[in-house]
């Protein structure tokens, strides 16, 4: 079972970055399939605790949190960035676009696996010879009878707009023709009755001849603008 911390951000990641208290109490409920008597006041203290905003922070649980319309409203939102997330090329995107950041090792991997096993089973349909799995520069070799395709994937339980990119991953795409983006947004995240992290379905998208323009990018990681062009996969 995820800690309470990451439940709490897993729980405004879903919501789209930030909540009144009542929302990320529903949330969390919906979700954890047991709760001590006294677990909204262990939502509330663990807030404050990993927000640099609170009195009650505590530096070594990390700044997580930030009050949205101040102290005492009871409205709380993801922080824009984490200096010691350790994940390089992921950045906090909020208001429900973005990829956002996901801390928790196990989910983040899961979600990972989901959108790339979604992808595999695409290209086999569409008759490829051989379908390697590399993860940089790009994750998805695939093999065809005449030709060959680099494929970058991106996974998320929200409604993407934008996903991450690094440098090397912009680099990559933009000198090798014909790179292919696969994108899976709207994962299905869920918990068995042992904490066992469960993926389900998804709205795959895929853009093919993809080269990521200088305009649609921001940031000195690369936040991309998805924009249209899409074929929306059954």
């Amino acid at each position: 079972m995820l800690s309470w911390r990451d439940s709490i951000i897993d729980a405004l990641t879903r919501i789209g970055g930030e909540a009144p208290y009542q929302e990320i109490y529903a949330e969390i409920a919906a979700r954890r399939k047991s709760l001590p008597p006294s677990w909204q006041a262990i939502v509330r203290r663990t807030i404050q605790q990993s927000s640099s905003d609170s009195s009650a922070f505590r530096p070594s649980n990390g700044d997580l949190f930030r009050t949205v319309s101040g102290l005492g409203q009871g409205r709380w939102g993801l922080r824009d960035a984490r200096a010691d997330s350790g994940l390089e090329g992921f950045v906090a995107e909020t208001g429900g676009v973005g990829q956002g950041y996901v801390v928790d090792s196990v989910v983040r991997r899961s979600i990972e696996r989901h959108a790339v096993r979604l992808a595999t089973d695409h290209y086999w349909a569409q008759g490829a010879l051989e379908v390697t799995e590399l993860g940089k520069p790009y994750d998805l070799n695939v093999r065809f009878e005449q030709s060959e395709t680099h494929v970058e994937v991106k996974g998320s339980t929200r409604t993407l707009d934008v996903v991450t990119l690094t440098r090397n991953e912009v680099a990559h795409a933009s000198g090798t023709p014909g790179t292919e983006l696969f994108v899976v947004d709207k994962i299905l995240l869920t918990t068995d009755e042992e904490g066992n992290v469960e993926t389900q379905g998804g709205r795959k998208r895929l853009w093919r001849s993809w080269v990521p323009s200088p305009e649609s990018l921001t940031g000195i990681v690369f936040a991309h603008s998805l924009g249209a062009g899409a074929q929306l996969l059954s």
